[in-house]
Formats: structure tokens, C-alpha cells, sequence
């Protein structure tokens, strides 16, 4: 393992890394068990201390040294956030004066430029519409910015379609990660804003029906599922599935699957159904 002692803390990070060409400015431990981390590299490194969680939705406590100062984090890794192809690791940060010019030197060390397939782009920034498979074979065209070889995937936890606010987050060896900017996962993934990557639908052509399954809480009565597949008919719109349960009151709930075109077609279906007596309640739920 790395010395621990020789990292700068977060805020003399940013003013020594012109100093610290190719040395360690932050290290970073990920793991579900933080405590049993703690514990654990508190007994065999001396001088190693870890913080109370510093606050918020995310589990981050600050590695302390013996001199006063930080030589990193210990970031507690939710379901959520191994699910998403996040794993337990030690990351280490390295200085760099001029990062573009080093990622330069460090491809030329592994691929030298003259066995490249492809040129390497002039500039960093790039932008590159990818398609995006969805489950069945169909594919979404979303603009990514910033790389243009990455794999781009939509998330299955918030099921984003055309239209909505959307979010591009790297992922660990499953390249960008699609989500719906309103997706309750997003807090938790973006905990490091370097990893967050600018994406957008992209405008052309026209895409194949999104899948999405809808919840509602209506009053049991007779004729309440008939109302609720005229209404949604009437507005052109494919009911794949539809399943009732009644509840101990009066009360029932119904879950449909639907084929939607983009998301002011789901407002619209929403909308609709919403206007049929007896419904309390409609939400989407996030995987179809």
C-alpha cells in the first residue's frame, strides 16, 4: 500500500499539484463495511485516523494524518452504486501539471501513435452522437460530450425516455450511465462531479416506442378498467399489460404497461387518465 503520509490535504491538493508532477495528492478508499475499514487500516497504519461522515446523503469520511492534515477519503458504497458497476477499491490521485498533455504521453507509452486505428482527436473535447441499445434491440441516439469511445447505456433504475432531462455519469468499466436528472440515484452517483458527463437526445430520426409501466390507486368499483383502457385508446396508446389488485377497503390498484413516444406523450397519458372519476393517484415507476 502507499505511504499515506506524504498526501497533501484536499485544499493544499489543488495548489501543490504543480509540484507533484506524477506523485499521489489523494487516495481513496471504497468499500460497503466503513467502519470494518476503519477499524481495520487504523490498527496497521500508523498515524491514520478517518472522520464522522462529513454530512449529507453520501457516507465520505476524510483520512486524517498525524501531522493535522488529509491524505484522502473513505466513500461507503451503496446497493445503488454497486449495482451500477461501482466495486470496493483503493484509487489513487496523481498530480499533473498539464493533464491533456500527460494522457498524451501516457498513450503514446502503451500505444505508440504510428499503430493508432484511429487519429487522436486535436482537441480534448469532443462530441459524438451514440446509439444506445435498449432491451429488444431498439436504440436511443444520445449526444455525448467530451468522449467520443465511450459505451453509452440507459439506466435501468429511472428508465429515461426521449424528452426527459437527462444526466451522463462514467461508471467503472461500463462506460456512460444515462439518467433521468430527476432519478433519486443521481445524488448518490454524482458525489464526484469529475465523473459527470454532459449528454442530450439527439434530434434525429425517429424513435422506436419506450416501454413504461404506470401505478394507480383508484376507488373499487365496476367499470373502473374499461374507463381506464377507453382513456388511454382515445389519445393512440398501446397497452401492453394491465394488472388490478383490490385492496381490505374500497380501494384497488393497477399497474400498466404502456408504449410511449416521449415524455409529453407519457404527460398527456398521465393527464388522461388522471381525468377518470374514481383514480386517486398515478405515478411512473422506474423499471417497465
Amino acid at each position: 500500500m502507499s505511504e499515506l503520509t506524504d498526501a497533501p490535504a484536499p485544499t493544499e491538493a489543488k495548489a501543490a499539484t504543480r509540484q507533484l508532477q506524477g506523485s499521489h495528492i489523494w487516495y481513496e478508499l471504497m468499500t460497503p463495511d466503513p467502519d470494518g475499514a476503519t477499524a481495520f487500516y487504523g490498527a496497521v497504519v500508523p498515524g491514520w485516523t478517518v472522520g464522522q461522515p462529513i454530512g449529507g446523503d453520501q457516507d465520505y469520511r476524510i483520512i486524517g494524518r498525524s501531522d493535522g492534515g488529509s491524505a484522502g477519503g473513505v466513500l461507503a458504497l451503496t446497493e445503488d452504486m454497486r449495482q451500477h458497476g461501482a466495486r470496493p477499491v483503493w484509487l489513487g490521485y496523481i498530480g499533473a501539471d498539464d493533464v491533456d498533455a500527460t494522457a498524451r504521453q501516457v498513450i503514446d507509452a502503451l500505444v505508440p501513435s504510428g499503430e493508432l486505428k484511429e487519429k487522436a482527436p486535436d482537441h480534448p473535447v469532443v462530441s459524438a452522437v451514440k446509439r444506445v441499445l435498449r432491451p429488444g434491440g431498439t436504440a436511443d441516439r444520445i449526444t455525448v460530450s467530451g468522449a467520443d469511445d465511450l459505451m453509452v447505456v440507459r439506466a435501468r433504475c429511472c428508465n429515461p425516455i426521449r424528452g426527459e432531462r437527462i444526466v451522463g455519469y462514467i461508471t467503472r468499466g461500463k462506460g456512460v450511465s444515462v439518467h433521468s436528472a430527476s432519478c433519486s440515484n443521481v445524488v448518490n452517483l454524482l458525489y464526484d462531479p469529475e465523473r459527470r458527463i454532459d449528454v442530450e437526445w439527439d434530434s434525429g430520426g425517429d424513435a422506436a416506442p419506450y416501454t413504461v409501466r404506470l401505478t394507480m390507486q383508484v376507488e373499487d368499483r365496476k367499470g373502473m378498467l374499461a374507463q381506464l383502457s377507453a382513456s388511454i385508446a382515445d389519445i393512440n396508446t398501446n397497452i401492453l399489460s394491465l394488472e388490478a389488485t383490490t385492496g381490505a377497503d374500497t380501494h384497488a390498484r393497477i399497474d400498466m404497461t404502456v408504449e410511449i413516444k416521449d415524455v409529453k406523450h407519457l404527460e398527456k397519458v398521465i393527464k388522461s387518465i388522471k381525468g377518470v372519476q374514481g383514480v386517486l393517484g398515478v405515478e411512473r415507476t422506474a423499471r417497465a
